[in-house]
């Protein structure tokens, strides 16, 4: 998986979830604060103390994001025939950890190889703040 450059992010949440980050492997706190495109702080927040952001996580854990309450997003089917999650997110102006969050078990290769037509995959579009008066979910 491509690693995504370090922004310069200023959220501390994400709109419209979901709440649980599924790890896989090579995902650390910072990894993850840049896949959803907010502060590595937020994301560490619910952390075990003996952690840093570049402690390696082990894969098939779940790690709790903090959400914007209330917002929402459409999550919406999508058939993902090449590219990665990166293109998704670009072209649905979402995040690539949001996607994986949607489909934490979704694994293109495995059917390419066996000949199969790929699975879909679920991308959240739209997200958005429903209310001007919000709180954070952590």
């Amino acid at each position: 998986m491509c690693l995504l450059p370090k922004q310069n992010v200023t959220r501390s949440c994400i709109y419209g979830g979901p709440r649980l980050y599924y790890t896989v492997n090579g995902d650390t706190y910072d990894i993850i604060a840049r896949r959803l495109n907010i502060t590595m702080e937020s994301v560490m927040s619910n952390m075990k103390s003996n952690e840093t952001a570049t402690t390696p996580l082990a894969p098939g854990q779940f790690v709790k994001i903090p959400v914007f309450y209330p917002s929402q997003c459409v999550v919406q089917p999508y058939s993902f025939k090449y590219g990665v999650h990166k293109d998704l997110a670009e072209k649905f102006g979402t995040t690539v950890g949001q996607i994986m969050m949607l489909s934490p078990t979704y694994n293109y290769s495995s059917s390419a190889l066996r000949g199969e037509t790929p699975p879909s995959i679920n991308v959240a579009i739209n997200c958005t703040l429903l209310s001007s008066n919000y709180i954070v979910l952590d």
